[in-house]
C-alpha cells in the first residue's frame, strides 16, 4: 500500500512526501525486525506509539480524507505519511532503548553477549 502512496507522490513530483513514504516504509520494517530480535533475546518488546494498529488507522485516514476521494475534498493523504513516517521513526527508537534497558537489568550481562566483545560492558 505504501509503496503505491509513493508511486502516486512521485508521478505528481511531491519528493518531500516521497521521501516520507520511504521513511515510513523502512521504520515500519525496522519496528518490526526489533521486536523480532528483542524476542529472539528473551525480551518482551511491544511498546511503542506506532504499533501496526496505529499505523493502518493513520494510513487509511489519509486515504479516505485524500483529494479526490469525495470526502470534505480535503487532501490529507501528505500529511498522514508525515505523521506515520514520525510516529514510526520514534517507535523504532522506543523499542530500541526499550531493549536496551531490559537487557541491562537481566542478570549475567546479556549486554556482554550482545556487544560480541565477550568481555562485558
Amino acid at each position: 500500500m505504501l509503496t503505491a502512496v509513493g508511486a502516486y507522490f512521485a508521478s505528481r513530483r511531491m519528493d518531500v512526501a516521497v521521501a516520507a513514504t520511504c521513511v515510513a516504509i523502512g521504520a515500519s520494517l525496522l519496528v518490526s525486525y526489533t521486536r523480532a530480535r528483542a524476542e529472539a533475546l528473551g525480551v518482551e518488546c511491544k511498546v511503542g506509539i506506532g504499533s501496526r494498529a496505529v499505523r493502518v488507522v493513520i494510513l487509511s485516514i489519509g486515504l479516505v480524507f485524500a483529494k479526490g476521494a469525495g470526502i470534505f475534498d480535503a487532501d490529507l493523504l501528505a500529511p498522514a505519511i508525515y505523521v506515520m513516517a514520525a510516529l514510526t521513526v520514534f517507535t523504532v527508537f522506543q523499542r530500541v532503548w526499550h531493549v536496551r534497558g531490559q537487557l541491562a537489568d537481566m542478570p549475567g550481562g546479556r549486554k556482554a553477549e550482545i556487544s560480541g566483545n565477550g568481555e562485558g560492558v
